[in-house]
């Protein structure tokens, strides 16, 4: 769209929110402290879930069954909320950060084997957690807090934000890089946080520097700015089945926004 609109302004009763999940009907799980909570589009909340150890998710994923799923950076673990209460689904051989659902259902975590700095993708089955493959990602940089997020692409690309060295890196299925993004030349400050992608094939970006977010084609070319709709230190963003943009803004507000026509 020329002219993206904002379609609706959530408040919370966070003061501050990190990561968010959609689902279908208009909602979204969000994630503040050790928290996680089901709201909609209105802002009503539906569900209030405390993590199993009370301590504040790494990342947040919803499988093809509506439920969902967090990682556990500390603890090494992948939890499923059945019935409204946390279960282990599986243990990753490393501390995982952010978390994203394939498009056949398998879980991708990136992990980090923190004293050597190492990193890898780690891949299960969606359905009982079980170990299917890993590979190492040898571009990624890190830095003091580790911490990275990931989404998949249409074409099965792995496309991940590092938050610490300030770059997004896209690899194939098979790990091997595709492209750096850096931001574009006008922004001085790109400081990418989290990333999602839509049906068309976008990566979306958010970038907390510049206030906004960033959408690029699959091959990593710029095609838009979403700078003009006074976007307040973006976070965590999340792509719904209507291919609605939900923005979380530090502040614990959410935004969801209208940009493909």
């Amino acid at each position: 769209m020329e002219e993206p609109e904002i379609i609706a302004y959530i408040s919370t009763e966070y003061e501050s929110l990190h990561d968010i999940a959609c689902l279908e009907n208009g909602q979204a799980w969000v994630n503040g402290g050790g928290i996680m909570t089901r709201l909609d589009i209105k802002g009503n909340v539906l569900e209030k879930i405390s993590t199993a150890n009370k301590c504040p998710a790494n990342g947040l994923a919803v499988n093809d069954d509506g439920e969902l799923l967090y990682s556990d950076y500390n603890e090494e673990k992948i939890y499923l909320v059945k019935h409204g209460k946390p279960r282990t689904l599986n243990k990753t051989q490393w501390g995982p950060g952010g978390i994203c659902l394939s498009g056949s259902g398998k879980i991708m975590a990136v992990t980090c084997e923190e004293r050597r700095r190492l990193f890898q993708v780690e891949v299960f089955d969606g359905k009982n957690g079980g170990y299917i493959k890993r590979f190492e990602l040898l571009e990624l940089k890190g830095g003091r807090y580790l911490t990275f997020y990931i989404a998949e692409n249409i074409n099965r690309d792995i496309c991940i934000a590092d938050l610490n060295a300030k770059i997004v890196v896209v690899f194939n299925r098979d790990g091997n890089l595709r492209f750096h993004y850096r931001g574009r030349n006008l922004l001085q400050n790109f400081d990418p946080h989290y990333i999602a992608t839509d049906s068309q094939g976008h990566i979306l970006v958010s970038d907390n520097g510049n206030r906004c977010v960033h959408i690029l084609s699959s091959d990593g070319e710029l095609i838009s700015v979403l700078d003009k709709l006074g976007l307040e230190d973006p976070r965590g963003i999340s792509i719904d089945k209507e291919d609605k943009l939900w923005v979380i803004e530090k502040s614990g507000r959410i935004k969801v926004i209208q940009y493909l026509k």
